[in-house]
């Protein structure tokens, strides 16, 4: 029981501040300027991570409820992820679009194993995987910076309400 009551406390403390972010181009698409790619991108950003504020707003209260609620901010992130990837960055972007993609599947998947561990009332597999969502949010950012993003550079919050 204590178990249950713990991983949902750990996904509204943790999660707010962790993910929010955009991908990156498939080159099939024609290329953007860097400021359309920049304007672009933000603008998904910025459209993600209100929808993943508002996944956040009720509180669960039990392993159940965190593990629906993780599968809701997967939804809101893969689907972010997908529209990003539709865009097509200059080739002077590229590179730093393409480690901003890559960070960003990997805190997909990071919170994909949180949402396991919940299924299996897992605690400390919950937790493992949220410190570890947590530790790479701060590189995560920096890689949008390089890119030009503000928005997807920004914590969730301030860039949703941006």
């Amino acid at each position: 029981m204590g178990r249950e009551r713990t991983i949902p406390a750990l996904l509204c403390a943790s999660l707010i501040a962790v993910l929010g972010g955009c991908g990156g181009g498939d080159g099939e698409t024609e290329k953007l300027s860097a400021e359309d790619i920049v304007a672009e991108g933000d603008e998904i950003c910025r459209e993600g991570q209100q929808q993943f504020a508002e996944a956040l707003a009720d509180s669960p209260s039990n392993a159940s409820e965190a593990r629906d609620e993780a599968e809701e901010l997967l939804d809101v992130e893969n689907g972010t992820l997908d529209r990003l990837r539709a865009l097509s960055p200059p080739d002077e972007l590229r590179a730093s679009y393409e480690r901003y993609l890559a960070a960003r599947a990997a805190a997909i998947d990071k919170l994909e194993q949180g949402r396991d561990a919940a299924a299996d009332h897992d605690a400390g597999a919950y937790t493992a995987a949220l410190e570890e969502l947590n530790g790479a949010a701060a590189k995560r950012r920096k890689l949008a910076e390089t890119v030009g993003f503000e928005a997807c550079s920004a914590p969730p919050a301030e860039a949703a309400s941006g």
